[in-house]
């Protein structure tokens, strides 16, 4: 008897890790079509950009994966013998402990897929979240991933994606302001900036645009003077780098005075 029970209880094991191997196997290589499907027709899909098909790609992907996470929860229990009233029953109460301890959960989900969908980034756009700012990588039903210009790694649950700036949208305007000596000829340093300074600077790949805009202020050691680019926002801070080697070289081969703050102390 017991050695017949004991043989029944191989078997059915047997049979268990049988049908769970086989019902994981269908699953894993339907969800492989069917995302395949769907990721090669909206790559095929001409009206859509590169970067909103690889956005697009990065959510259903994630998507399905909870989908069938859930099919393959619920199929294990199936297999395991749990009836349909259990079944309904403990899916209820999953549901409920979603409802109560999964509320962020459920805000990432909504304001993933509201971001995707109303197109306020795309995977390879460069965007600033709160103090976080970098190249979109990943967009998930879940969370975004982006690389900061440090080489991190950082992923944003999207209920804390609220307020975006998209800087690939447009291009970006900043402002570049130095310094020159009270004693050189306006009309002198106007010359060398538009004639000599501005081809510099135009050569850049990343500067779009650059315009020579004047006396900016007059400050307590110098005359401050402007000049506005239009460029690729990610590389700002390079291109910043660039323009102060290149205007210190130029006015020091011009010999032009460069001032700096001077502290005069007088004593009796």
């Amino acid at each position: 008897m017991e050695k017949f029970i004991s043989l029944v209880t191989i078997e059915s094991i047997g049979v268990i890790a049988f049908r769970l191997f086989l019902f994981y196997g269908i699953v894993y290589l339907s969800s492989k079509i069917i995302v395949g499907l769907i990721v090669n027709g909206i790559k095929r899909n001409k009206k859509i950009s590169q970067e909103r098909s690889e956005t697009l790609s990065s959510l259903i992907a994630d998507l399905f994966r909870y989908i069938f996470t859930i099919i393959i929860l619920i199929g294990t229990l199936i297999i395991f013998g749990l009836n349909t009233q259990s079944l309904v029953t403990f899916l209820s109460a999953i549901t409920v402990v979603l409802g109560i301890a999964g509320k962020e959960l459920i805000m990432d989900i909504i304001n993933g897929i509201f971001n995707i969908y109303e197109g306020y980034y795309d995977v390879g756009d460069y965007i600033k979240v709160e103090t976080y700012e970098g190249h979109v990588v990943a967009c998930g039903i879940k969370s975004t991933t982006i690389i900061t210009v440090n080489n991190e790694t950082i992923i944003l649950p999207n209920s804390f994606v609220k307020q975006i700036i998209n800087y690939t949208k447009n291009d970006y305007i900043s402002f570049f302001e130095f310094n020159v000596s009270y004693d050189v000829e306006i009309s002198e340093i106007d010359k060398i900036i538009n004639d000599k300074f501005l081809p510099i600077v135009s050569e850049n790949k990343n500067i779009l645009e650059v315009e020579y805009k004047g006396v900016q202020k007059l400050s307590e050691s110098g005359i401050t003077l402007r000049i506005q680019l239009t460029c690729v926002a990610s590389e700002r801070f390079e291109i910043k780098r660039m323009l102060n080697r290149e205007i210190f070289k130029l006015l020091k081969k011009e010999n032009i005075e460069i001032p700096y703050n001077q502290l005069t102390v007088h004593s009796k």
